[in-house]
């Protein structure tokens, strides 16, 4: 046959090859639409596989109840150092032949996953995979197929047709079955049994890579530095690893709603010939040079159907069915679920015409003895298109059995069911509270709970459950039928109405168009930090998916008191509401994750709907109503914006964000910590996110409790950037107000700390005010710049001013003769520097004096506003640290100075306005005891000044130049009892000792490199307090 098979079997091969089993078996006249299956016979092509027979053997098989296949899984008592490699994905003919080239190169074996519909379109792939040595594994009729959604007869057509095309193509073929699912229920493993498969296979979720699973050799290397002996590892040639390959089919603690949580996806189906086989050829490198062996599957323990079971209950904790009782639902719908059936065929009629004539729908729960003893009610509801599914008796009965005995029971209850009525069923419902071994048991069976409670009522998402057993029933429940139709409350069978509760509403077109004409084109701002002087911060969570890693950073924001928020997706919603509820019990926000579609496809509407869809949805299943808004990938689009502003959202952004794309194959935080910390300054108001489903070292882990590297990550980051800004003082004393909390975003953003900046008019410092350029002449300049200037003996020349003009001007630094003092700050720092400072003054009641430099303080205004709320004076002391005179050094070490040229004049004119503005946008409304905090006195950088210099600065408006009599020169001391001596003892100058006494005015600094100012002055300051000093600000006295 060969390659030349494709001229005649084209894309429809599958529906030609299901299509052929089909009309030989005569099931399209039987399973009408109970089956799954819609095949257009004109699609048959002139070539096919007649299975027929070999599908009504397997379908005898299967009815009469044949043993399940064994399950191959990931066996821990394999020898160390030994794996089994599988290759799924042969399409491609070139990239199978480079693929089998590598495992020559490395003299590896391995198993190869070929579908039936690859395998006719290239018969030639199988030879050569099998003279090469390698396995051939069935992956079925087509690599689409879920088996768990498939009919009964579906699935064993389907694989009866696979096994006709390798068993025609091969002299022996494949007796392993490889199919698109990591779990394998019941039905599936004696369906595979009945078409002649002994073996099922049944890798591990996370195990599956692809060619863009690694960056590198050397994360290759890392990844199979944690592979354990005894794994199955998939490599797919072609497509992309998709959810289901993430995520264990079966998760532990109840999935929600019969789904598993979408993970993030971080491949892409993009991945070319070279980045497949470069992948693959790190893998196996990787392998070899960790002493690997690769081994046929064969020598893996194939599991029994108990030892499956087991297997499964002791990998996926605490497996309990999901229970129903009503489901969270938008509509005005409700479920029917009848006990039995009327024993009475006429009250079943009846019935049945009651709920047809108002088109409503319904599920009958039944038993064997309702099948036996009341058949003709039973077909009337069957004839009916009404929904079956089983009902167990007292659940009492069920106690101290085994779950095997149990999963066995309920097996043959589905199988009776099935061969019965043709009808699969997917829930039990149960009486009495359900136990435990009977919840795991219709777990592992693949079925659903439904408690019986008796009642009706219409209430949106309900299931009321009847018992047709007493006759009374029908005609109260013909009445409640008449209530719904009356009231639009509309009822369905208990599957469509899960289905239902699965579903993000969508809206309208005429409310989102009314909704952006409403908001007239406005645009939320990202909010990336919270303007607040609380000495707080928020942190923000994405990817709610991974139970383990949520757990364990729960539990290490639970044990420090700290509340976060935390942002999921409409599917998370829907999917997680474990993980959520858990969330919320520990009192932390939920806000939604927008995940973008791509830039050209976050249109207003796509926007707009999917947020209000899932605040409906939130509001309903949660009682909670998200304002919250965060778009976790790409930059957001103006109509992104546009749709949070009209939502009437809050659109969260952050500052830092500690999970970065370089480090997501690392195994511990401490090899990257430090490179993520050093660009981090964490302060109030700051927003820290975390993306807790990205660090692959994480994605494998199944263990509650766990340590994981994203938990190491946050406790890093807590006790790196959070924990130390807390100040100790010289005696070890921890001072507990300067605590920082972290808050979930909305209680941070929603208190009295927080401000909107921008909200003052400057009318103090202005490029137009023309202070001194109104004055009649330069000896009454000169004259006012003398009377508003406080020098320092340090600087006896001001370039610019004659030696009789000098003699105006002050140089002793003083302000007054009072015993008071004026403690001065200046530059800029960073939180943990100023927060020291801000605590000490606020411990001893002082007021001080901060003259910032401003063009860093957009990456904290918070702690500005914090000086300022504290009662502090707040100046400039520039924008850049710009000298207000030049300065140069001569040959022999000479300094000159010299006044400012008229273009370094005009600079510093502008520099001086911005840096008010700048104050002023973020501190020019805080007034504390009826004092403004900021203040138009200026210090100058270096203490720096000439005639050009002054007259920039008193012309646009600044009151004062003020410098001070001690420099501390505190940036330069070696420790904290250097500067305590400095202030004690006084400090050494070329003139003498300038010691700290009446009207002096310190000069400190705000700056890391001042690292003992704020312990010093825990010292000084009470010691300065018993000699009989008080402080003030310099506004006290220079008005």
């Amino acid at each position: 046959m060969g390659k030349n098979l494709k001229k005649t079997i084209n894309l429809t091969l599958c529906m030609a090859l299901i299509a052929s089993t089909l009309a030989g078996c005569g099931l399209f006249d039987n399973i009408g639409k109970k089956n799954d299956a819609s095949v257009d016979l004109n699609e048959v092509q002139s070539i096919s596989y007649d299975a027929t027979k070999e599908y009504e053997e397997a379908l005898q098989k299967f009815n009469a109840g044949c043993d399940g296949a064994a399950v191959i899984r990931d066996d821990r008592s394999i020898e160390d150092k030994q794996i089994s490699l599988v290759l799924l994905g042969t399409e491609d003919t070139v990239l199978t032949e480079r693929a089998m080239e590598l495992l020559e190169d490395h003299k590896y074996k391995a198993s190869f996953a070929l579908t039936a519909i690859e395998a006719a379109e290239d018969d030639e792939v199988i030879k050569t995979i099998t003279t090469k040595g390698h396995e051939i594994l069935d992956n079925g009729l087509n690599s689409t197929d879920d088996p768990e959604n498939l009919s009964d007869e579906d699935l064993i057509y389907r694989l009866a047709a696979s096994k006709k095309v390798f068993s025609t193509l091969m002299e022996i073929g494949p007796n392993k079955l490889f199919l698109n699912t990591t779990y394998y229920p019941d039905n599936v493993r004696k369906a595979a049994k009945a078409c002649g498969y002994d073996k099922l296979i049944s890798p591990t979720s996370g195990r599956f890579l692809n060619g863009t699973s690694f960056a590198d050799k050397t994360k290759a290397e890392e990844y199979v530095g944690r592979l354990e002996s005894g794994s199955i590892v998939v490599f797919k040639l072609k497509g992309a690893i998709d959810t289901l390959e993430l995520s264990p089919k079966l998760e532990s603690k109840n999935p929600a709603l019969d789904k598993q949580p979408d993970a993030v996806i971080t491949t892409t189906e993009d991945s070319d010939e070279k980045d497949v086989i470069t992948v693959l050829s790190w893998l196996l490198d990787a392998l070899d040079k960790a002493e690997y062996k690769l081994v046929k599957l064969d020598s893996f323990k194939a599991l029994t159907d108990e030892e499956y079971v087991a297997s499964l209950l002791e990998n996926n904790g605490d497996l309990k069915a999901q229970e129903y009782t009503s489901v969270p639902t938008l509509e005005n719908v409700g479920a029917l679920a009848f006990k039995g059936v009327c024993e009475d065929p006429e009250d079943m009629k009846d019935l049945l015409k009651t709920l047809s004539d108002s088109r409503f729908n319904a599920t009958f729960f039944l038993n064997s003895d309702d099948i036996a003893q009341h058949r003709e009610s039973v077909d009337l509801a069957v004839d009916g298109g009404f929904s079956m599914d089983l009902r167990t008796a007292n659940t009492q009965d069920y106690k101290g059995k085994e779950i095997y005995d149990i999963y066995e029971s309920l097996g043959a209850d589905i199988r009776t069911m099935h061969k019965e009525l043709m009808i699969k069923p997917r829930y039990l419902m149960t009486e009495g509270t359900t136990p435990d071994n009977l919840s795991y048991a219709c777990s592992i069976s693949g079925l659903g709970i439904v408690p019986f409670t008796e009642g009706m009522k219409r209430d949106p998402g309900r299931i009321s459950c009847i018992d047709l057993s007493k006759k009374e029933n029908v005609a109260r429940t013909k009445t409640f039928i008449t209530e719904c139709k009356k009231t639009g409350y509309s009822l369905v069978d208990v599957t469509e109405l899960i289905k239902k509760a699965n579903k993000i509403p969508e809206i309208d077109e005429i409310t989102l168009k009314a909704l952006r004409e409403e908001n007239d084109g406005r645009k939320a701002a990202q909010r990336n930090m919270i303007y607040t002087s609380e000495k707080a911060m928020s942190m923000i969570f994405f990817g709610v998916t991974n139970k383990v890693v949520l757990e364990d950073v729960l539990g290490i924001l639970r044990s420090r008191g700290y509340k976060a928020t935390f942002f999921v997706t409409p599917n998370e919603l829907i999917n997680c509401d474990q993980q959520i509820n858990m969330i919320m019990e520990d009192g932390c926000e939920i806000g939604l994750a927008y995940v973008s579609k791509g830039e050209d496809k976050d249109d207003f509407n796509t926007v707009a709907s999917n947020i209000l869809g899932a605040q409906q949805y939130a509001t309903w299943k949660y009682g909670i109503e998200p304002n919250l808004v965060f778009q976790p990938f790409g930059t957001p689009t103006d109509e992104v914006k546009e749709a949070i502003s009209a939502a009437g959202c809050t659109f969260v952004g952050h500052e830092y964000a500690l999970v970065q794309s370089k480090y997501q194959d690392a195994t511990d935080a401490a090899s990257f910590y430090g490179q993520v910390s050093s660009k981090i300054d964490a302060h109030r108001g700051s927003i820290a996110y975390f993306n807790m489903n990205y660090f692959t070292a994480d994605k494998d882990l199944e263990e509650e409790g766990a340590n994981t590297l994203l938990g190491s990550l946050l406790k890093r980051f807590i006790n790196g950037e959070i924990r130390s800004l807390t100040y100790t003082d010289v005696y070890g004393e921890v001072a507990k107000s300067t605590i920082y909390k972290v808050k979930t975003f909305s209680a941070l953003a929603h208190t009295s700390y927080c401000y909107a900046p921008g909200r003052t008019r400057n009318n103090e410092i202005a490029d137009n005010k023309n202070v001194l350029a109104n004055m009649a002449s330069a000896q009454e300049q000169n004259s006012y710049m003398a009377s508003r200037y406080i020098g320092n003996s340090d600087v006896t020349v001001i370039p610019g001013f004659a030696d009789s003009d000098m003699k105006m001007f002050d140089t002793s630094g003083k302000i007054t003769e009072d015993k008071v003092l004026f403690l001065t700050f200046d530059d800029w720092g960073n939180e943990k520097d100023i927060n020291e400072l801000l605590y000490v003054l606020d411990k001893y009641g002082v007021k001080a004096n901060f003259f910032v430099r401003t063009n860093n303080v957009k990456g904290n205004p918070n702690v500005l506003r914090a000086i300022a709320v504290d009662g502090h004076l707040v100046g400039s002391h520039s924008d850049t640290h710009f000298e207000a005179w030049n300065v140069e050094k001569d040959d022999e070490g000479n300094y000159k100075y010299s006044t400012l040229s008229d273009e370094d004049a005009a600079k510093l004119r502008k520099e001086v306005v911005v840096s008010y503005n700048t104050l002023n946008r973020y501190c020019g409304d805080v007034v504390v005891d009826g004092k403004r905090a900021l203040s138009t006195i200026y210090r100058p950088p270096t203490l720096a000044v000439s005639r050009e210099g002054m007259y920039q600065l008193f012309d646009v408006g600044y009151s004062y130049i003020v410098n001070g009599d001690f420099s501390s020169k505190d940036y330069q001391m070696n420790s904290v009892d250097e500067l305590v001596s400095e202030f004690r003892y006084g400090m050494k100058t070329w003139h003498g000792n300038v010691p700290v006494e009446n009207g002096s005015c310190l000069i400190m600094h705000m700056s890391p490199t001042a690292k003992y100012t704020a312990e010093a002055l825990d010292i000084m300051i009470p010691e300065w307090q018993s000699q009989g000093y008080s402080f003030a600000r310099i506004d006290d006295y220079l008005r």
